[in-house]
């Protein structure tokens, strides 16, 4: 079973990570500083959160993790509004007005 954990950055775009890249960071830092847990212990309960959509997964990367600990292992998800209507965005989209210099 492939399980993503997908996040949505500031331009909109989607990027999945595998969820056992966060499991197996949270899993070797827990074996390393309690001697009362191993890391297949601790792997075993963060895919668990990941099954049950429990909080406590995401908060591991979220506070214990960088991009740069993932980028590597990230893929980016296809946009899944695949129908736009083009007409409602250009008369109901946001916009901004930008003045660009020329070189």
């Amino acid at each position: 079973m492939k399980r993503l954990y997908v996040v949505t950055m500031e331009d909109g775009s989607r990027w999945g990570v595998p969820a056992e890249i966060i499991a197996k960071h949270r899993a070797e830092y827990y074996a390393s500083v309690d001697t009362d847990t191993t890391y297949q212990n601790e792997y075993d309960l963060m895919l668990h959160w990941f099954d049950e959509g429990d909080y406590e997964f995401a908060d591991w990367p979220k506070n214990n993790m960088n991009w740069s600990d993932v980028k590597e292992r990230a893929v980016q998800m296809p946009n899944e509004s695949k129908d736009v209507d083009w007409e409602e965005g250009w008369i109901n989209g946001e916009y901004e007005f930008i003045v660009e210099s020329e070189a």
